[in-house]
């Protein structure tokens, strides 16, 4: 800027994303990019967290735009890992509603180069009150010890399948990478609850198990779940698990797991490591029924094929399939009818400031 005898520069630091493949149901959600879960309050409103901080931000589902609102629980969850003065993130990866209360996952792996990282070993609950843009966040309590109980069931072998069956200990071994293109980290970003609404499916995107063939999904059912959120941190109790389901998703891991008030669940699955157009580095959808017995059914449309330069990574919510699944699953379907999606790491430029997230 140049008044034609003093002049002065001023840097602007702004994002953009990738031009919508649908620009009609299309929304960009500004103030963060990279979002990785999702509930909603309601038709036209939901709560995003983010896997690079702690804050939960209330957002109009139906208009582009910055939060309503934000809650951000940084200074109730007892995280002790600290780099420059402030604490590393919780990398809350999933998400689920119960009545009011919304529980938050934490990914409970290492860092990207195989690095402890125990502030991501969190998971924990809030309570909503009110509606709408009105609609607020209070904290319930949180439980640090649920990838402890995890390497104990596998290790003891209390699933009964033999010791050490899905290798859990070793795959959250420090210096073990959560992205292992082998499917041997450990990650988990899927929550989602049971048919009977009481036992929590934590859902795995690594490692693929079991370890002699590497084919499968890992779901845990927890079936003392809400016990687990009386504290801050809940103490003097344990993760009780149920027999460990194994889902054949192509060889892909579960990177969201969301259901309708019908029972009806839909999975996004996708690679352990970076995603391509190459199955199984690809994501596709599917549709189950939540009971370990049954098979999970894929949709004919692989999510890649979008082009959107980035990951699937959350559902907001899911209608009622049974209607849907009487007409083709044609590409506009699947994105204007069947889910609201967050995609990460789109296309950015200088995001300092304003970070922006596509919501399709």
């Amino acid at each position: 800027m140049s008044d034609g005898v003093d002049s002065v520069s001023y840097i602007i630091n702004y994002a953009a994303s990738a031009a919508a493949v649908i620009p009609a149901a299309t929304r960009f959600h500004i103030g963060r990019s990279d979002a990785s879960t999702a509930v909603s309050v309601d038709a036209n409103y939901m709560f995003v967290a983010d896997d690079e901080n702690q804050a939960l931000r209330l957002y109009n589902r139906t208009t582009s735009g910055v939060s309503v609102n934000s809650f951000d629980y940084t200074s109730s969850l007892g995280l002790t890992d600290i780099s420059g003065g402030i604490p590393r993130e919780v990398d809350i990866e999933g998400s689920a509603k119960s009545g009011t209360r919304i529980y938050w996952l934490g990914s409970h792996d290492n860092s990207s180069s195989g690095n402890n990282r125990p502030n991501r070993s969190r998971i924990f609950a809030t309570d909503i009150s009110g509606s709408g843009s009105s609609a607020t966040l209070s904290y319930v309590g949180r439980y640090d010890n649920l990838k402890t109980d995890l390497l104990s069931w596998d290790q003891n072998n209390v699933h009964g399948l033999g010791a050490d069956y899905f290798g859990l200990v070793s795959s959250a071994a420090v210096g073990v990478i959560p992205e292992s293109p082998d499917g041997s980290g450990f990650n988990i970003e899927g929550l989602e609850f049971a048919p009977d609404n009481t036992t929590a499916y934590v859902c795995f995107r690594a490692p693929i198990v079991p370890v002699t063939s590497r084919t499968k999904a890992l779901i845990v059912p927890v079936t003392n779940f809400a016990a687990l959120f009386s504290g801050n941190p809940t103490t003097g109790v344990s993760a009780i698990f149920g027999s460990p389901i194994q889902l054949d998703l192509g060889g892909r891991g579960v990177r969201e797991i969301k259901k309708n008030a019908s029972g009806e669940y839909i999975i996004i699955a996708g690679p352990v490591d970076a995603a391509t157009d190459i199955a199984p580095s690809n994501f596709v959808l599917y549709s189950w029924t939540g009971n370990a017995g049954d098979a999970p059914y894929p949709l004919t449309t692989a999510l890649s094929s979008l082009n959107i330069n980035g990951s699937f990574e959350s559902i907001v919510e899911v209608p009622n399939l049974t209607l849907l699944m009487e007409v083709s699953f044609s590409l506009s379907l699947i994105m204007v009818i069947i889910f609201s999606i967050m995609m990460e790491s789109l296309q950015k430029i200088s995001a300092k400031i304003i970070s922006r997230k596509q919501l399709v």
